[in-house]
């Protein structure tokens, strides 16, 4: 299996994902990460999601379970998966 660096076109503050499949094949085994920033660029929270695939040119948005102290300034999202 190879590891796919997948494309996030973007991250709203409460963490919500919009990931990009920019291959012409599915892929599978996908980890969406998040990590939520305070305005002095502290981590303050984060989370994790592990959407089953996504197809081709397909746009999906997940929802990773979001854990932060405070309310955010941004997040930062970033998605790897397999394909086979």
């Amino acid at each position: 299996m190879r590891t796919i660096d997948v494309v996030v076109a973007s991250v709203e503050p409460d963490g919500k994902t919009t990931i990009n499949n920019p291959t012409d094949s599915a892929i599978y085994h996908l980890r969406s990460t998040v990590a939520c920033f305070d305005s002095g660029a502290a981590i303050v929270g984060g989370g994790v999601n592990f959407p089953t695939q996504i197809a081709s040119g397909e746009d999906p948005v997940t929802s990773p379970f979001i854990k932060v102290s405070g309310e955010p300034e941004s997040c930062d999202a970033t998605v790897q998966g397999g394909a086979l």
